[in-house]
């Protein structure tokens, strides 16, 4: 059983069949914070920022740091985004290295106000 910052330590067995591979891009002071309960509640969590140093304070709660939003999201069953607006997300899902380049399937973007859906060619 994995370690966890549970209140005894341990991933209690209700919660086993919840553990995920997650991606999670933006670390900004909402975006940390996100990632860090996703940690403590014992998901394996890849993280990506466009400053390293964010990545790092949470690569050393557990984290794995990717160097691109698609490597983050290489192997993740969900990918969660938390960045500024549009045109962060349109880079981010859509740019060089982007989350579109390695999604298995489709990509579903939310922005502020609108969501797309984009089937892989």
């Amino acid at each position: 059983m994995r370690k966890s910052s549970w209140p005894f330590g341990q991933v209690p067995r209700f919660a086993k069949l919840a553990i995920m591979n997650l991606a999670f891009i933006g670390l900004g002071k909402m975006g940390a914070g996100m990632a860090r309960n996703l940690l403590r509640a014992g998901h394996t969590v890849t993280v990506y920022n466009r400053s390293r140093e964010k990545a790092q304070a949470l690569a050393a709660d557990g984290a794995r740091m990717a160097d691109s939003p698609a490597d983050a999201c290489h192997n993740a069953e969900v990918v969660m985004t938390m960045v500024a607006d549009d045109h962060a997300l349109d880079e981010i899902v859509y740019g060089r290295h982007g989350i579109a380049t390695a999604m298995k399937a489709y990509v579903e973007k939310v922005g502020q106000d609108r969501i797309y859906t984009r089937d892989r060619d």
